[in-house]
C-alpha cells in the first residue's frame, strides 16, 4: 500500500549486490514519509523494502525524502527533511545512527535563500584539497545549484558550523529539450529530482554526470547533463541530447545510476496504479 521513489544505491563492494534506498508513503492516507531500504543481490528477486528511517527530529518536519550516498567504504548516508533541509546520518550494519540531530547539516535557507529546494543528492570530491562534499540540487525546478564543503567540516561537529559554498552550477531548466532528440521538442519549463554520479573515464577524467526530470506542461522526460572536472575553472555542463530512459508502461520519475556486479544500471521511480522502483541497464559508455 506504500508508493516507493527516489531511488539511491548503497553499493556493497565486498559481495557486488547494492541496498536500495528511497522514500516511501502511503498512497492513500497523509501520513509521514519514511526512508526505506531493500537489499538486492538478484535483480531477478530483491528483498522486501522495510523501514529504515522516520522523521523523529524537530528540523526534519513532516516527512523524509532525498536519500544519497558519497562512499561505499564509508557509508555516510545523507537526506533530506520536509523543507528540503539537508541531513547526515551514519550506516553500520543495520543501525543507523543521526549525526545532524540538534540542526540540519545545510538549511533549506541557506541551499535556497527562501525558494524551494527540490532533492539534493551528495557526492565526493576526493581530489579538491583534502577531499569536498558536494551538494547538487535543484531551486525552483528551475536551475540547478551546488554547496560544497570540506569533508573534515561535513564530519565536525555541531553540523550548524559547516561552511557551505554555495553557487549555480550555470544549468536551467531551458537547457534540456523535451523530449530530447525529437524534431517537435520544446524547451523544458522544469527540473526536478536531481542525482549526480562521479565517474572516471577510461582516459581518466573525472566528470560529473547529472540525472534529472525535465517537463515542458503535461510531458516529462528523464534528461542527464555531463561536465568533466576542471581544476582551474568551475564545471559546465553540457545536457545530453538523448533521452536517459522511454516506457510506455508508466511515468519515469527519479532517476539515479550505479553499479550491479560491475554493470552500470539506472534507477528510476515508476508511476502505474502505485510507484514503485524499475531498474534498466545503462550503456557502458559515456551517455
Amino acid at each position: 500500500g506504500n508508493d516507493l521513489d527516489e531511488p539511491a544505491a548503497q553499493p556493497d563492494p565486498d559481495s557486488g549486490g547494492i541496498t536500495i534506498w528511497g522514500r516511501t508513503a502511503p498512497s492513500k492516507m497523509a501520513l509521514p514519509s519514511q526512508l526505506f531500504r531493500a537489499r538486492v543481490a538478484d535483480l531477478d528477486n530483491p528483498g522486501e523494502p522495510e523501514s529504515a528511517i522516520e522523521p523523529t527530529l524537530p528540523w526534519e518536519g513532516g516527512g523524509l525524502r532525498g536519500p544519497s550516498f558519497v562512499d561505499a567504504q564509508a557509508p555516510l548516508l545523507f537526506y533530506q527533511g520536509e523543507d528540503g533541509s539537508v541531513g547526515l546520518a551514519r550506516l553500520d550494519g543495520d543501525r543507523v545512527t543521526k549525526l545532524a540531530t540538534a540542526a540540519p547539516l545545510a538549511t533549506a535557507a541557506l541551499l535556497g535563500g527562501g525558494r524551494k529546494v527540490g532533492r539534493a543528492a551528495a557526492a565526493l570530491d576526493p581530489e579538491s584539497g583534502g577531499g569536498s562534499i558536494r551538494l547538487y540540487y535543484t531551486v525552483d525546478d528551475a536551475e540547478v545549484y551546488v554547496a560544497e564543503a570540506a569533508v573534515s567540516s561535513v564530519l565536525a561537529t555541531p553540523a550548524s558550523a559547516v561552511d557551505w559554498r554555495v553557487r549555480p552550477a550555470q544549468l536551467v531548466a531551458a537547457d534540456f529539450q523535451v523530449p530530447p532528440g525529437d524534431t517537435k521538442a520544446v524547451p523544458a519549463e522544469r527540473i526536478s529530482e536531481l542525482s549526480v554520479r562521479r565517474a572516471t573515464t577510461p582516459a581518466g577524467r573525472v566528470r560529473w554526470d547529472l540525472f534529472l526530470v525535465a517537463a515542458a506542461g503535461t510531458d516529462s522526460a528523464l534528461v542527464a547533463a555531463s561536465a568533466y572536472d576542471d581544476p582551474q575553472r568551475p564545471e559546465r555542463f553540457a545536457p545530453v541530447s538523448t533521452a536517459l530512459l522511454k516506457t510506455s508502461e508508466g511515468t519515469l520519475m527519479s532517476p539515479a545510476g550505479t553499479l550491479f556486479h560491475g554493470q552500470p544500471l539506472l534507477l528510476a521511480g515508476l508511476h502505474t496504479v502505485q510507484t514503485g522502483i524499475a531498474v534498466a541497464v545503462l550503456p557502458s559508455s559515456p551517455p
